[in-house]
């Protein structure tokens, strides 16, 4: 617990739940022994790159770009970021084979864009990863991207001494809005109890899986996918503009160093 008498001052750009009063962030910040972040639109910025290569795996799907069927995937998949993208494939192909030919052909895709155009980290990420390690609070990764990709991204990004653990879905992991992911990066830290984890995200499906998972303090981003009103309806307890509030918001809470 903080040995703070009264609260202090938090970031002006933090948007509580109805149901979250700064006591609850207080005792979550205070006790939090493991922090999970969504990786693109929340602690990546990739330039629509992900749009580009959903595109070319409909295109391996039969999907004609700008057709009505086009138009239905690109929409169902918009609703579903943040989930895993095999499951998005599997949804949009019922046929196993196509299905499994999409999510190839996204993660080939992804990977090749990278490697023409680059990465980059959503501003402050990194300082914040070191500022919760230098605090002795591990931090770890979760998306809806495969695991080539994910490992992909955490070297082009140089995160690998950043970061403590990433998870990604697999056959044996469902991806979100299910708690696998985080239940996987509980399991490697050594955690138990999901109230002191503190997990971020900017997408309805990262929401639904961090209630699900019970976890202390979920936290949304307007960064990516999804708006205020739609991250709070599916679970968030406070809604911060971008991963740098957190930042403030952990200095104004004064999370002792060890």
């Amino acid at each position: 617990m903080l040995s703070r008498q009264t609260s202090p001052p938090i970031p002006k750009r933090i948007n509580f739940a109805v149901s979250t009063d700064l006591k609850k962030v207080e005792v979550a910040i205070a006790s939090m022994e493991l922090m999970i972040f969504d990786m693109a639109g929340t602690t990546i910025c990739d330039n629509d790159l992900v749009t580009a290569a959903f595109d070319d795996a409909l295109a391996a799907g039969g999907t004609t770009k700008n057709s009505v069927e086009y138009h239905k995937a690109i929409r169902y998949i918009k609703e579903s970021m943040g989930t895993s993208h095999r499951d998005i494939f599997k949804a949009l192909y019922p046929d196993l084979a196509t299905a499994t030919e999409c999510e190839r052909r996204f993660a080939q895709s992804y990977a090749m864009a990278i490697a023409a155009n680059g990465i980059s980290e959503v501003l402050g990420t990194t300082e914040l990863f070191d500022q919760l390690r230098s605090r002795s609070v591990p931090v770890a990764l979760t998306t809806g991207f495969c695991d080539e990709n994910q490992r992909l991204l955490i070297s082009k990004l140089n995160w690998q001494n950043h970061v403590s653990f990433a998870v990604s879905p697999s056959e044996h992991i469902a991806g979100h809005p299910y708690p696998d992911m985080i239940i996987t990066a509980m399991h490697n830290a050594g955690i138990k109890d999901a109230s002191v984890v503190v997990t971020v995200g900017d997408t309805r499906s990262d929401m639904a899986a961090a209630k699900a998972a019970g976890v202390g303090l979920a936290i949304g981003v307007l960064s990516g996918e999804h708006g205020q009103e739609e991250l709070i309806a599916n679970g968030a307890d406070i809604v911060v503009a971008t991963v740098l509030d957190l930042t403030s918001l952990i200095y104004a809470l004064d999370l002792p160093v060890d």
